[in-house]
């Protein structure tokens, strides 16, 4: 986006308070022509990654931070409200039922157990060790599937 007003541009401040959730941004400092234009600009960039992450424009409050030369619109920074370990984890619960519903749907097998080991691969060049996840899933054929004809 262009800035009309030549090199000197406006910084603002934009926050908001109507969505409060976690993995939510709550205030960003953006650049941009006028009031009006900092309300419509959106901290995550349309990103999939953090949808529904702010909020409808008429939620947000902007306030003149000062001006500035030689920028061009759009975020600056932004204040992120990252998920706690607990939210994580229960994000994860749930996107792995649905994997294994989806699963059980496309194959006709049902999942026994789950497997999941953390490998510790040390570096040779002294960095901090990778960890590498792998994954082992124990099926059966559902009721009154043939195992032959699924396997």
């Amino acid at each position: 986006m262009e800035l009309e007003g030549g090199s000197h541009v406006n910084i603002y401040l934009i926050r908001q308070e109507e969505n409060v959730s976690d993995g939510s941004f709550d205030s960003a400092v953006v650049i941009a022509d006028s009031e009006e234009e900092a309300r419509l600009i959106d901290p995550t960039s349309g990103s999939e990654w953090y949808k529904n992450a702010w909020c409808d424009p008429k939620f947000v409050t902007v306030e003149l931070l000062g001006k500035a030369e030689g920028w061009v619109a759009g975020v600056v920074t932004a204040s992120f409200n990252g998920l706690s370990n607990g939210q994580l984890v229960r994000n994860a619960q749930a996107q792995i039922a649905r994997i294994l519903i989806q699963l059980e749907k496309d194959t006709g097998f049902f999942v026994n157990s789950i497997e999941v080991r953390t490998e510790n691969i040390p570096r040779s060049d002294g960095r901090q060790n990778e960890y590498w996840k792998s994954v082992s899933i124990d099926v059966r054929p559902s009721p009154g599937t043939d195992w032959e004809e699924k396997c």
